[in-house]
């Protein structure tokens, strides 16, 4: 029988157990920097190389645990938030430009989280927020900070950032299975990114007051 044993300071140490005939012997074995080998192959492995949020593999692991961790989604939100304008960032400044922004976007959206939050990069320029033990009036409290953020940031700065964002909430007589949560979040994220470019092509259009 082998058991690994943490010991402190960061130490961890396997204890085997070994019989030859009647006898007994423990071997004990430092595995500390197996275990941190592992675990660092492990985070690789599930965390945006950019961002150091989760990826794919590690999203798809960590919902899996949520939705295992309760059996029906209840006062569970998923909230879509789409970055704008990466691509033209890339084209005309370059992709490590673009990778600043995007590292930027992070750290804004990052600091909106709290100890029910869960947010993973779900594409090149899209994220996911999933938010358990939660309301609509808290998700629009955290929008509304997220908005704040990003207004504050873009005071000081010649590349302001915009977004698209679109949330929902799963509770009881408003259920939602988790794909179908996700979907109607990611269908209000787009909708928001409609008419902020509905909107700001009103704002660029010229007047049209009558002429005397």
């Amino acid at each position: 029988e082998n058991e690994i044993f943490a010991v402190g300071n960061g130490k961890y140490l396997k204890i085997e157990e070994i019989q030859e005939g009647e006898e007994i012997f423990g071997v004990i074995t430092d595995v500390t920097e197996e275990i941190r080998k592992r675990r660092e192959i492990e985070y690789q492995r599930d965390h945006d190389q950019l961002t150091g949020l989760f990826n794919r593999t590690g999203r798809d692991a960590r919902l899996s645990k949520i939705l295992e961790e309760c059996r029906e989604p209840y006062y569970c939100a998923a909230v879509m938030v789409d970055a704008d304008d990466l691509k033209m960032v890339n084209d005309t400044y370059g992709h490590e430009k673009g990778d600043e922004f995007i590292q930027t976007f992070t750290y804004c959206l990052t600091r909106i989280l709290d100890s029910d939050s869960f947010l993973a990069r779900y594409g090149g320029d899209e994220f996911i927020l999933i938010q358990q033990n939660t309301s609509l009036s808290e998700l629009q409290h955290m929008a509304e900070k997220l908005d704040s953020l990003v207004q504050e940031y873009n005071t000081r700065t010649t590349l302001p950032l915009s977004y698209a964002i679109g949330y929902e909430v799963s509770f009881q007589n408003h259920y939602f299975m988790m794909e179908d949560l996700i979907n109607a979040a990611d269908k209000k994220m787009y909708q928001d990114k409609a008419s902020k470019k509905i909107a700001a092509i009103r704002e660029l259009a010229p007047s049209t007051h009558s002429r005397n």
